[in-house]
Formats: C-alpha cells, structure tokens, sequence
C-alpha cells in the first residue's frame, strides 16, 4: 500500500497530514552533509563480511542521520540498529528534505538554458549556446569540480577542466566506457587529454547507460556550491549552435544541435548530494554498478524565501531529484513521473527522446480519460523525437491508436490496433482528438542531408528533451529519457515545483509544434504509402537506447 501513496507523499499534492512533525527533526544547526553522506555509504555498502541494513532506503538513512546527528560517530553496528528500529517511525516514501546553512535559501538562482529558442508569455527567447554555458560553469569553480557525463568530445571543455585541475582544483570526471570511450576515438583522446592534465577520469562501467549529464562545484564552500543538471551530452552533436556541419559556409539550414537545455543553480545541499551520488560512481573505492545502488528514494530542497523547515511538504518554489539505479524506490517511472500526472489538473506538455514507459502511458491514459470525463477536453501536446516515436515500442505510437508490425512490408508496417489501451478506453471522437496532439519533430529534427560544396552530406540532429509539464509542476533539467531501460542506467531527475518553468516548458512545446510536419498517425500513413528509412541516428547513445527498448515491447 505505501507505493500506492508515492505521489500524495512524494509530490506533495494533498499534505495537510505532514504537519505532526518538521521535515527533518527539530534541527537547530546546518547538517555537516560530508559525514552524513560518508556516513550513509559506509552503511549502506557493506562488505560481505558485514552486517547488511536491508530494505532501508538511502534517503532514510539520510533523513535519520541528520535528525541524530549525535549518533553520526557511533560504530556500524550500532547505528543499523538504531536506524532499523526507527524505520517503523519513517516513512520511506517522503523525500528527505535536506538543510542549507541557517540563512541561506535551499537553492537559489535557478536558470534554464535551451538550444532552440522558445516563446515564454508573450517573448520570444533565443536560443542559448549550451557549451559556454558549460564552460563558464566549471570556469567559476573555485575549489572543486566532479562531473558525470554519457559522452564527451568538445575539447574546448576539457580545457577548462585541465586549467582549473592545473590551478590545484580537486577536478574528478566520469565518462561512460563501455558504450562510448572504448568505442569512440575522440572520447579516448579526451579521456587523455584530462590525465594527462591532472583529472581524474573514472571510465563508467555500467550495467545498462552511464547516462547522466550533471556537475557539481564547490560543495565544501556553502556561498559558491553550485550544480548543474543537462538534457546533453558534452558533445558537438548535443551542444553545438553551428550542429555537424560547424564552420560550414553557408551554413545548412540542417546544421542545429539537438533540442537540449540544462538547469544551473546555486545550492550547498544539492552541490552535496551530487558529489555523494557520483562518488558511489567514480571513486574507485566503490565503482557501483547496477543493483550495487543502494534502494533509494528522494530528496527535496526548498527555494528562495521559503524556511527550509517549513511544515509544506511541497512548497512553491521546491525541488524533489532523484537516481537512478534505485531511486524513486526503484520505480521513477511509477513513482515519481506517472504519479506526478495522475494527481495533477491542468494542461499537460511533453518532449521526448525515447518514450517506452507502460506506467507513464497508463497515466496519460487515465488523465485522458479523467479529463474527458469531468472537461469534455484533454489538453496535452507533445512532441517526440521522430526516428524513435515512429518504433515498435513508442508510447506515442501507442496512445495514437496504432502498432507497427515488424517485418511486415515497410509500405503497410503501421496499423489500426483495436485492442489498444487507448483505442479501447476513449471515443472515436477523444481519440481522433489525442491523435492531432501527438507530433514528430520538425523535420529539421532526423536524419537529413545537405548540399556542400554541390555534394550531399548526411547530417542530424533529434529531439533529446525529457521533459514533461503539469500546471503546477514541470520535470527538466534530467537525463531520464521516459523509458523503461533508463531505470538501469545512471540518471538524474527533477521534479520542481516553481510558477515559471511550465509556462517556459509549454513555451518550449509550442515552438518546436509550430514547425511540426503533423502527427504521429499522419507520419504512419505517410510512411505506409512511401516507406521511410528514418531510423535512429549514428551515435551511441541511439543505439543503446535502441537497443534497450526492444526488450520490452508489450505483449
């Protein structure tokens, strides 16, 4: 029962009952977060030869030691015991709340940056240049730098880290191996370049995707501590403004980078917890892998002017983030994202790369059938990547109606499926109406080619968001791609509450729909009338996810 209750607990919609006691214990002084969280990993990653606390999420142990801070110097043994007797006391599915310094907001200066330009009111903003974004990022670290990416090859960024790690910054960095660096040789050059330097590189062996984009700086410092959290990978094809085809003249209308943003902010607690999550990563004192993450649930941190000890469990503005592998209590899905669409009102808009999740889709199906009910509309608009919204496995293919039967003639692939969820559980009419919202990308977005020089040159770029907004809530700043395999992976997700991001997040939406060819279901008839070979990209990271999701097509 007490997953059943993850959204009411987690995302904070109807919290009248948190108010018997403060989100954190009676504190009267700022968490020291270096020992608690060496404190929780020492705890919580046992050696065969000690005793296990099992069945304890990380958050809880969290949350304990810094209500106890007194029993933070007990030995092992001691503190698992008194840790599993207030278990019963906890409630594992509440996010931690985590403490900044007395006086200081839980974190402050929010922006967002976007690779394309967007409309927010009645503005239209510009695109930003999301690698000097980067670069002066890491340029103000004034101590130390830990930083996890997928894939890595701008080289001006690697300067940067070289200069700061040569000026006697502690500068730690974590690049997937197994999927990129041992395969890509200007990953391996990077990878070189930043030894050679004075970083330290951990080359990720992960189970599924070493899949996050996140940076921390200056965690020990609480006025400078800072984090950043992207959509983009630190490559040319992620972040470049020019795209590919950089320095081409003139430059094809194709050249773009991927539809990608990233959040920074100023926050002490959260420069914390990121430093914590990546050392289970990178130090090779751990090197976690897969179910070698503890279980885990969430954390919040509150915004400027609000107490951070505030009674809400959810204030306006905050933040809830999670990890994966284990966070959410193993199921983001589930937990975090559909019951965030489940127990939220209002208009709901999406971008994204590669959509699998079954529980997302219910969500979207019962808020549909919900809104329908109650409104007579259901006002939700998306648009996803076009190669993979068109696959077997896409959810937005799904809740259009349709199926896709695989090799069969590429000319009838895609279907009517009368036994779809979505084609079962609304009208004619409803459906027609959600088939007209489900977009593929502008046609910029894809595999394209362009003439250079009077030749044809292949290039692309794709819809790399994975965002989704509600009225009150909107989930950014994540490298959590919808899907069932991203559960695997190493990620990271934010969930904020905040007046300004969904109107930026429906701002977002709405310029990529303008330009949009039309619909998924106008896509599988065109598709079905002339075939297509617009298929996932040449990068890595699309074919692993590629790969990821055929596993789990539904029966």
């Amino acid at each position: 029962m007490r997953l059943a209750y993850l959204a009411l607990l987690i995302l904070g919609l109807s919290c009248s009952h948190l108010g018997e006691r403060k989100p954190s214990g009676e504190a009267s002084q700022t968490p020291d977060y270096a020992q608690i969280f060496s404190s929780a990993r020492d705890i919580l990653i046992a050696k065969p030869d000690q005793v296990q606390l099992k069945k304890v999420p990380e958050s809880v142990v969290v949350q304990y030691l810094q209500t106890h801070p007194e029993n933070v110097s007990f030995v092992r043994e001691q503190l698992i015991k008194d840790i599993q007797e207030s278990q019963e006391l906890s409630d594992a599915t509440k996010p931690t709340r985590l403490l900044p310094p007395k006086g200081m907001p839980g974190y402050s200066d929010l922006k967002i940056f976007v690779t394309h330009p967007y409309y927010y009111n009645k503005n239209f903003i510009k695109k930003s240049n999301l690698i000097e974004v980067w670069m002066n990022f890491i340029g103000q670290a004034k101590k130390e730098i830990i930083l996890n990416v997928f894939d890595f090859d701008l080289e001006e960024v690697a300067f940067v880290l070289i200069e700061k790690a040569r000026a006697g910054l502690d500068v730690t960095v974590g690049i997937d191996r197994k999927n990129v660096m041992d395969l890509r040789p200007e990953v391996k050059k990077i990878e070189q370049m930043l030894l050679m330097g004075g970083v330290k590189v951990t080359g990720v062996m992960p189970t599924g995707l070493n899949h996050q984009k996140i940076t921390a700086i200056d965690w020990s410092v609480p006025e400078d501590a800072a984090v950043l959290f992207s959509s983009g990978n630190l490559t040319r094809s992620c972040l470049e403004p020019e795209g590919d085809l950089k320095g081409t003249r003139p430059l094809p209308k194709e050249s773009i980078p991927n539809a990608n943003h990233l959040l920074t902010m100023k926050s002490w607690p959260l420069a914390n917890l990121v430093h914590h999550e990546l050392t289970k990563t990178l130090d090779p004192k751990y090197l976690l892998r897969g179910k070698q993450y503890p279980l885990n649930g969430s954390y919040q941190v509150t915004g400027p002017d609000i107490d951070p000890e505030t009674l809400e469990a959810y204030p306006n503005p905050s933040i809830t983030i999670s990890f994966t592998p284990g966070g959410g209590l193993k199921s983001v899905n589930k937990n975090l994202i559909a019951d965030l669409i489940k127990r939220e009102t209002g208009p709901i808009r999406m971008l994204q790369f590669a959509y699998s999740s079954s529980a997302v889709d219910e969500a979207l199906l019962f808020r549909a059938q919900k809104d329908f009910q109650e409104t007579g509309k259901f006002d939700f608009l998306s648009v996803g990547d076009t190669p993979f919204a068109m696959r077997e496995w896409s959810r937005f293919l799904i809740m259009s109606g349709y199926k896709r039967i695989i090799g069969n003639d590429i000319k009838n692939a895609y279907q009517p499926d009368p036994e779809n969820p979505w084609s079962k559980g609304l009208s004619s009419d409803q459906l027609n109406y959600v088939q007209k919202r489900v977009l593929i990308a502008p046609k910029v977005y894809g595999n394209n080619y362009a003439k250079v020089e009077g030749k044809s040159v292949k290039v692309s770029a794709k819809i790399h968001h994975k965002i989704v907004s509600t009225q009150n809530f909107a989930i950014v700043g994540t490298s959590f791609n919808f899907s069932e395999g991203a559960e695997s992976n190493n990620e990271q997700i934010l969930v904020i509450r905040d007046d300004q991001l969904p109107r930026i997040v429906e701002g977002m939406v709405k310029y990529l729909s303008r330009t949009s060819p039309g619909s998924v279901v106008k896509e599988a008839q065109r598709r079905n009338k002339f075939g297509s070979t617009d298929e996932a990209g040449d990068s890595p990271e699309d074919h692993s996810a590629e790969s990821q999701e055929v596993t789990v097509l539904p029966k």
